[in-house]
């Protein structure tokens, strides 16, 4: 065990605990599962770097920084609003498009059109399935 210079007391070694506890806890929240390798680090430099009894400042200066979140990307929700401008979008669309569902036939061939008569007033747009 260490025994530094300013190490505290045996009977005054809880409430230097408690201290601790109180100054890393204030007003921050703490994830164990991203925070305890860098509490780690953190005292591994203290170890290594201090000739007395630390601070809590010097813990939070070795502490190293939050490594950047990896969770997935938030979801967009759309609003009424979005919804609605969408569908005005197809609808507008949809003027000068037809839209047929995968598998039926093809315009022409419904219709007896030959490529040779010119293009069709309306195009059709084929949607492929996943």
């Amino acid at each position: 065990m260490l025994s530094l210079e300013g190490t505290p007391a045996r009977d005054v070694i809880s409430l230097t605990a408690a201290v601790w506890g109180q100054t890393l806890g204030n007003g921050k929240v703490w994830v164990e599962r991203r925070d305890a390798p860098r509490f780690e680090v953190a005292f591994e430099t203290l170890c290594r770097t201090c000739r007395r009894w630390p601070a809590p400042a010097d813990f939070l200066a070795a502490l190293p920084a939050c490594p950047p979140d990896r969770t997935e990307e938030p979801r967009r929700i759309e609003s009424a609003e979005s919804k609605a401008r969408t569908q005005k979008i197809i609808d507008d669309l949809s003027k000068h498009f037809s839209v047929k569902a995968p598998g039926a036939p093809a315009a022409a061939a419904e219709t007896g059109a030959d490529a040779a008569d010119g293009p069709p007033e309306r195009q059709t747009v084929t949607q492929e399935s996943d």
